[in-house]
């Protein structure tokens, strides 16, 4: 009887231990989510344990579209992991917990802007439904609204705009603005269009024109800045394959276009994450880890992270940037590289990188190393066996013509090689390794012979090494370019000019 009660104490413990864990790191909880349809937006009302001294970090996703909200430290208390919705761009919601966060996603009809507020406990996350009419205006006040001068209707006003041109595949372009709070899209027209509209905002006369920026060699070919009604218009003429990012950081929007290059090993240029756009709003401080986790889940892709990743994402907002790109900037932001296996990304810093690259060339030159040596017969069609050989084994010495042999003796600068040019046979090279060159195709455990009078070369290497020297022979063994001297012969004798 002890003994079972002993047992059961102990059961009781643990259970204790279990449950304060979860009550210390589940330091708030999301206890309803609710939406209703309203006549021009759909709105998601989140009730919390307790309030928030900030609205979370968000991203959208336009394929499929979804807005998701990350809460640090807050735990699934509604007991649903997913709700059906079915009104206005509302599909459904998804509610994920995992460790010490929770994700609350929306799942949409479409594409679509989205704003938050928070009162106390409670956030709300407002959809439109469509575009919002604009309040009629009078005749009067269209006039009154035009008498007054510019710069007591708008706020903001665009200072500065400097380009930049990075390399042949990147320009930048930096536009610094009076105040943070100005409305800004971006959206590609047609195929070498890139257009970015400032609402309510003023332009000054020293900024309005046109940069034509075709000698920096950039994707851009020019760049326009000109008044758009109220607000401020700049276009991007550019050509080639390209892509865009749009950033903001305080009152500075970046704007990067950049030339698209298929690289299969690098996974910001992978031809797969072409198109697919995201929107980033972080407003509290983010882990690098969980933002590699955000990347997972947007390209479908798993990634591997090596252990040294650290450092947190303070502030970041991005609209509508490609996902390809957002990944190349936060990567160069933080340090970060990738090695793209198929499916498999794994993900480190410049430092871990580095060396797992050498453990990978070390365990490739080891590998080369334990290959079986094999060997393989080589004829020999428009150029002499020793010349061939010559060029295999000090491919610094070989400059396309006949290689200084003489009969008998090693080739020029081949001490231990003894090559036969007569017609006795094959002979071995038998020199050691110490004394080949090290740039010579033919590794330390091989060997070479040759023979002229038969046009053989005969190799003993690794299947490896055998390719290369058959790749080797093939662009050297080619015939050598002659000229056809023609000559003829007239004859003429005295009749010659009678008979003509």
């Amino acid at each position: 009887m002890s003994l079972n009660i002993i047992r059961i104490t102990k059961g009781w413990l643990v259970a204790l231990a279990a449950l304060a864990t979860h009550a210390a790191f589940a330091a708030n909880a999301i206890e309803r989510v609710e939406f209703s349809q309203l006549p021009d937006q759909t709105l998601v009302k989140v009730t919390l344990k307790s309030g928030l001294a900030a609205v979370p970090s968000s991203f959208s996703v336009a394929a499929p579209p979804r807005v998701a909200f990350d809460f640090p430290e807050t735990e699934n208390a509604t007991g649903n992991n997913a709700l059906a919705a079915n009104v206005g761009t509302l599909n459904s919601i998804n509610i994920v917990q995992a460790g010490e966060r929770t994700r609350l996603v929306l799942n949409l009809a479409s594409p679509n802007h989205y704003e938050t507020k928070l009162d106390g406990n409670v956030l709300y996350i407002a959809l439109s439904n469509g575009p919002v009419a604009a309040a009629p205006t009078t005749p009067a006040a269209e006039r009154s609204a035009a008498s007054q001068p510019v710069a007591e209707q708008n706020h903001v006003a665009l200072n500065n705009l400097d380009f930049q041109a990075n390399s042949t595949e990147l320009a930048t372009i930096r536009i610094d603005l009076s105040d943070p709070s100005a409305v800004l899209d971006a959206h590609k027209q047609g195929n070498n269009g890139l257009l970015l509209t400032f609402a309510d905002t003023d332009l000054p006369a020293r900024l309005e024109k046109r940069l034509d920026v075709r000698d920096f060699g950039s994707p851009v070919d020019s760049v326009t800045t000109k008044r758009y009604g109220k607000g401020v218009q700049v276009s991007f003429a550019n050509h080639g394959d390209w892509t865009y990012s749009v950033r903001q950081i305080d009152a500075t929007v970046i704007v990067e276009v950049r030339k698209i290059v298929d690289d299969p090993s690098n996974l910001a240029g992978a031809k797969e994450l072409q198109g697919k756009v995201i929107s980033f709003n972080f407003t509290q401080p983010v882990p690098v880890s969980q933002m590699i986790g955000i990347f997972q889940d947007i390209t479908g892709l798993n990634f591997v992270v090596i252990p040294g990743i650290s450092g947190e994402i303070q502030s970041l907002k991005m609209e509508n940037t490609p996902v390809n790109v957002a990944i190349d900037v936060i990567s160069r932001m933080y340090g970060l590289g990738f090695r793209r296996y198929g499916d498999i990304v794994m993900v480190g810093t410049a430092a871990s990188l580095a060396a797992y690259d050498q453990e990978e060339r070390k365990r490739a030159a080891d590998l080369v190393k334990s290959e079986p040596i094999q060997q393989e017969t080589f004829n020999i069609r428009y150029r002499t066996a020793s010349e061939i050989g010559q060029c295999l084994v000090t491919p610094q010495q070989c400059s396309g013509g006949a290689a200084a042999t003489q009969t008998g003796q090693p080739a020029s600068g081949q001490a231990g090689y003894t090559p036969t040019t007569s017609g006795s046979g094959s002979a071995q090279a038998a020199g050691s390794a110490q004394q080949r060159q090290s740039s010579s195709i033919i590794s330390a455990d091989g060997s070479i012979s040759w023979d002229d009078a038969t046009s053989v070369i005969i190799v003993e290497e690794t299947k490896s090494r055998l390719d290369k020297i058959r790749e080797r022979i093939a662009a050297l063994d080619r015939p050598i370019k002659q000229v056809m001297i023609e000559a003829r012969i007239v004859q003429v004798d005295a009749n010659f000019t009678r008979e003509l």
